[in-house]
């Protein structure tokens, strides 16, 4: 990890260095009256907050009023492994089960990895405990301990890509996302080629798209097709969307329709996450479901959290996807009845972070 850069910390001593002729000088009383009216800043800030209504929690929250900027590669990033997750879902695992991860900069399109080195920032990270019962001295206990921040801006690079596997669609060409347990509002976008046949002889090729495809100019989505979706659960290991529309373009655009897909994908093929000054980062672990208040108390709560380790992903963007899918046979049947992609590969790779000794690289 990168020295943290601790500007207000030097500033102080800039301050103090500044100012040390002045030390010997005469104090003067201040009365209560004019003390009230005198403000500062502080390092550290305490605050207690108010659970959900019928909720029985309370939440003490101590956040740092700074930055924190950060670079770092992490082999295997493995949270809540077995525990009462086992017994609920029947399946041993992880909650959060990564492999190969990176942090570090956006680069100037805000879709991608900035350069070796970039800084993953977090504005005023805080540390959170959730307290049942807690004006009752015998019964109080902490059921959950948060670690947000306002805002995190930067990219998270996943994974590997072994380019010698031959076909780029297949599962074990890919690592990184085993197993995620949160919540994810996901910006999505993505451009789909291939080829078919009309009445069964007539050849076509095509590219379909959904979503705002900001650097792709082969297909027709721009900013009026933006598109939002919710992946939220315990454990989860792949995203489905049932029923999505595509705009279609069949002969480089001599005929535009719309198509429909019902799409499966592995997680696995998730090779970056782009938080764009995303609010509300934080990951917690909590032994029961959990409201957490967000960064703003006046703005209400996160969603439910379940129990074990949870991601708090609000503002994810996974933008500009690629692929070609291949010959789907009768194109007519295929892409108006819809057609079900299962596992392609999403045309992203993972960032390059490596710099010294670091390893995967």
């Amino acid at each position: 990890m990168r020295e943290l850069k601790m500007k207000k910390f030097c500033f102080g001593i800039l301050v103090m260095m500044l100012f040390s002729g002045c030390v010997c000088a005469q104090l003067s009383e201040i009365d209560d009256g004019a003390l009230s009216g005198i403000t500062g800043q502080a390092l550290f800030n305490a605050a207690k907050l108010p659970g959900a209504s019928g909720s029985g929690l309370t939440f003490y929250r101590l956040m740092l009023d700074t930055q924190l900027d950060l670079n770092m590669n992490i082999d295997s990033l493995k949270l809540g492994c077995g525990g009462v997750n086992d017994a609920l879902s029947g399946v041993g695992g992880c909650d959060v089960d990564i492999s190969n991860v990176s942090l570090m900069g956006l680069n100037a399109t805000k879709d991608g990895a900035g350069a070796v080195g970039s800084d993953f920032t977090l504005k005023r990270p805080y540390l959170e405990f959730a307290i049942k019962n807690d004006g009752n001295k015998s019964t109080r206990e902490v059921v959950g301990i948060n670690i947000g921040a306002q805002s995190a801006n930067g990219y998270m690079g996943v994974g590997l890509f072994d380019p010698s596997c031959g076909n780029v669609h297949n599962l074990s060409c890919h690592k990184g996302i085993n197993s995620m347990s949160g919540y994810m509002g996901v910006e999505m976008s993505a451009t789909a080629s291939g080829s078919g046949t009309i009445l069964g002889f007539i050849p076509i090729t095509f590219v379909g798209c959904f979503g705002n495809t900001t650097t792709n100019t082969s297909d027709n989505c721009g900013a009026a097709d933006k598109f939002e979706t919710v992946v939220r659960g315990t454990r989860m290991s792949d995203i489905a969307l049932a029923n999505k529309v595509l705009k279609m373009q069949v002969y480089g655009g001599v005929l535009n329709i719309s198509g429909k897909t019902d799409l499966l994908e592995s997680l696995r093929y998730i090779h970056g996450i782009a938080l764009d000054d995303t609010q509300n980062f934080g990951i917690s672990f909590q032994r029961e479901q959990v409201a957490w208040p967000k960064f703003n108390p006046s703005s209400g709560y996160s969603g439910i959290t379940n129990t074990g380790f949870w991601f708090n992903l609000p503002n994810v963007k996974v933008l500009n996807a690629s692929s070609d899918v291949g010959n789907v046979g009768d194109a007519t049947s295929a892409l108006l009845g819809g057609v079900a992609l299962s596992n392609i590969d999403l045309g992203q790779r993972p960032p390059d972070n490596c710099w010294g000794a670091s390893k995967f690289c």
